[in-house]
């Protein structure tokens, strides 16, 4: 068994040193689990831009230009290339879709956002990060 002092036996000054030591842990507790969450968080975005960027990919192996016209859409309708998907594909991303620079906690969730779309129907709870 250890030896340890009782409530009974512990001054003051030790007594500040144990809150200051807990105080501590609970911030080094905290710093480590918003470090995963924003791993977390960064993981599941990398995994869903490859699921978008090869769906993208797919698309495109569809519309392609077969002597100035679309393989896919032309069909018996002469569609000329670049067609309406891969033009619409090209677009640059509107301005109220790209990041904001700013990213939110949303403790719904527990994912990290920038705010240009709402993970959940409480964005009122989403804590500055």
């Amino acid at each position: 068994m250890t030896d340890r002092k009782t409530a009974s036996t512990i001054n003051d000054a030790e007594l500040d040193q144990l809150y200051r030591d807990l105080d501590a842990l609970r911030a080094e507790c905290r710093a480590w689990a918003e470090a995963e969450s924003a791993d977390i968080a960064a993981g599941s975005y990398a995994g869903r831009v490859e699921e978008l960027q090869g769906a993208i990919a797919r698309v495109r192996a569809l519309h392609v230009n077969s002597y100035g016209l679309c393989d896919e859409c032309t069909g018996s309708h002469g569609v000329p290339w670049p067609c309406p998907t891969i033009q619409a594909l090209d677009q640059p991303t509107p301005a109220a879709t790209q990041p904001t620079g700013r990213l939110y906690y949303c403790p719904t969730t527990a994912t990290v956002e920038d705010h240009t779309r709402h993970c959940c129907d409480q964005p009122d709870l989403h804590l500055p990060k």
